[in-house]
């Protein structure tokens, strides 16, 4: 190829960032992207191709395909100064078949530098940034093993089973800026779906502590007693305050491996009817693309976004907006500038946690739109996160990249590690075969207790509340969408999972 048909896109040496952090950024676009990698002298190490999340092609000297991609990953790490340059080309007319799933390859990769094999170092590949966790995360599968939670006889069990979940909006009411008045404020194969079998070679066995309420001190028992950290109670003591019967503080990042499954629809809804609880909410936008604000139509509200907080540029209340619900208010991602790429790659974990612990002092909920995926920024932020409420998809290419949840959240040091409070399963079709199949084999393979009883079916509704940039119960007040209710009800199955306090029942008799 010509240097005359490439696009340079950025180049720079691996030093302030490495090799997982450049293929996680690139990685994800649909544009068919290549990443060379150099040594000091300029000498080429290898070439690899990436789109849409797959990893296309690799060259690493004689080597070709999966031992390339791996052979590049142990030279980078031999290398005392090594380069890379990014540039996008045209898509080939014919691609040959992918390689595999970057985020797959990636894992293994990091497993394989780990455990020192086929690598002339033995010690992992230090991740400059954290955007992905350092190999140390990633338990060999041995000692995952032997990490049962009382014993080192108890085999793990297999998964097992539980229920469902449906949608949001429509018309009157005032537009969108109005919910932020102005100012800011203080078929598929069984083995393919949800969990992979063995959860693939360099996967924990289980990952996250079920997301029983979190002052009954069940829960999840060792079900699968080679948990990572079937013991819940270090998650309960992450929610600030509740111990003497006192307010809980949650922060709740909405993650899905898959982007379209509609978590940024499922935070809003969720974050509006726990405020028409009456209780303190807060939602963030951590998405760099700005959803929250572009669903209720207000984008140009904002001036300072979740991004100006971490990078120091303003305090967080400069970046409240209030709604005309008192104790609710949005955090955007952006303000009126994008950030510099610079700021996308760099690693802002602390800032993230420094942040909610900020929001938690102000409210009893802060619920976080993640990104898309659950690597990258995603995987920044969850070690601030208290809980996950995952989203599945209810289509089967949702359902057979869902495996990755478990697997991202085993990366995350067990002392940070959120508790998985629940799977929702969003857009579902009832009358469509391979949408119910995603439910059916969620009730069989999600670990159990993991799914939620409420299910979010797809529905008109919400498209119509998006032309009219408002949440879905903000549609009608006299006479909302059948589907607002059911965020209602999905708020309350959370709120019992978490232990949240709830206003006693006042019954009131019926007839005169």
């Amino acid at each position: 190829m010509s240097a005359a048909e490439r696009i340079a896109v950025m180049e720079g040496e691996l030093e302030g960032i490495d090799l997982v952090e450049v293929l996680q950024v690139v990685g994800i676009g649909r544009q068919y992207t290549g990443v060379e990698l150099r040594k000091a002298d300029q000498t080429p190490l290898g070439t690899l191709f990436v789109k849409a999340g797959k990893v296309v092609s690799v060259v690493a000297g004689p080597a070709r395909g999966r031992d390339a991609f791996f052979l590049l990953f142990q030279q980078v790490s031999s290398e005392a100064r090594k380069f890379f340059h990014v540039f996008r080309m045209e898509t080939p007319s014919e691609l040959p078949e992918p390689i595999g799933s970057l985020g797959n390859l990636l894992i293994e990769a990091l497993a394989r530098s780990k455990n020192g094999v086929s690598a002339q170092k033995t010690g992992p590949q230090k991740t400059a940034s954290g955007v992905l966790p350092r190999v140390a995360a990633v338990p060999p599968l041995e000692t995952v093993a032997k990490n049962t939670s009382n014993s080192d006889t108890t085999p793990p069990q297999a998964p097992s089973q539980l229920s469902r979940p449906p949608a949001p909006p429509s018309s009157r009411r005032p537009s969108a800026a109005s919910l932020s008045p102005a100012a800011s404020a203080p078929s598929a194969p069984a083995e393919k779906a949800l969990v992979p079998p063995s959860r693939l070679p360099s996967a924990p066995d289980v990952v996250a502590r079920q997301g029983s309420p979190a002052g009954t001190g069940t829960g999840r028992s060792a079900a699968r007693s080679g948990a990572v950290g079937s013991d819940d109670s270090r998650s309960r003591a992450r929610i600030r305050g509740g111990e003497g019967g006192g307010p809980r503080h949650v922060v709740l990042g909405v993650v899905s491996p898959k982007g379209g499954s509609g978590k940024t629809t499922i935070s809003l809804n969720l974050a509006l009817s726990f405020a028409r609880q009456e209780r303190s909410v807060i939602l963030v936008d951590a998405d760099i693309n700005g959803d929250v604000l572009s669903a209720i139509g207000a984008r140009e509200r904002a001036s300072h976004g979740a991004i100006d907080v971490l990078t120091e540029k303003v305090s967080y209340p400069s970046a409240l907006l209030r709604t005309v619900l008192p104790h609710f208010s949005i955090m955007p991602a952006l303000g009126e500038e994008l950030p510099e790429i610079a700021t996308l790659l760099s690693d802002h974990s602390g800032a993230w946690q420094k942040l909610f612990r900020q929001l938690s002092s102000e409210a009893e909920i802060v619920i976080v739109d993640a990104p898309a995926g659950v690597f990258g920024g995603t995987m920044q932020l969850l070690g601030g996160c208290t809980h996950v409420l995952a989203v599945l998809q209810a289509e089967l290419i949702a359902s057979r990249s869902f495996g990755m949840l478990e697997r991202a959240l085993g990366l995350v040091p067990e002392a940070q590690r959120p508790q998985v409070v629940g799977v929702v399963l969003n857009m579902l079709q009832s009358r469509h075969g391979a949408s119910v199949r995603v439910l059916q084999e969620a009730c069989a393979q999600l670990p159990k207790g993991w799914l939620l009883d409420t299910a979010i079916p797809r529905s008109d509704a919400f498209l119509e509340a998006t032309e009219e940039g408002l949440p879905l119960r903000w549609l009608d007040e006299r006479n909302p969408p059948a589907a607002s209710w059911l965020f209602d009800t999905l708020a309350g199955e959370i709120s019992d999972r978490l232990g949240l306090e709830v206003a006693a029942r006042k019954p009131r008799q019926l007839l005169v």
